[in-house]
């Protein structure tokens, strides 16, 4: 399973006023040196490809699970949706801290299809 984030994910703002991020290819990079303690992270739309069958005489039903830190966003069920499926207008906002990650996990009827774990 491979889930793309890389054009759905877009950064806000950070904690120093004077150093920029930028998302570029689904990372984030820092145009400054120095630390950011967080960043403000929203996530617009998913999509999860290549997704192996969970089910012997059903389509997967997926639906995707994201967690950083204490915040974790569910997205509703893509009913019959098979080998692919996208959740768009999910407008999810969180912080990220340094050192956490996002974890995406997508399942259908509770059956985990795949995982992906982003570093920041």
């Amino acid at each position: 399973t491979k889930v793309d984030m890389s054009s759905s994910v877009s950064l806000i703002s950070a904690d120093r006023g004077n150093e920029s991020l930028l998302s570029k290819g689904g990372s984030f990079v820092v145009a400054n040196s120095g630390e950011i303690g967080f960043i403000f992270v929203k996530v617009i739309s998913v999509a999860a490809i290549e997704m192996k069958s969970v089910h012997l005489l059903e389509s997967n039903s997926p639906n995707i699970m994201v967690e950083c830190g204490k915040w974790a966003g569910v997205s509703d069920v893509v009913r019959g949706a098979g080998a692919a499926a996208r959740w768009s207008s999910l407008n999810w906002k969180f912080v990220v801290k340094k050192d956490e990650n996002i974890l995406a996990n997508v399942s259908s009827n509770s059956k985990l299809i795949g995982l992906v774990t982003i570093s920041m």
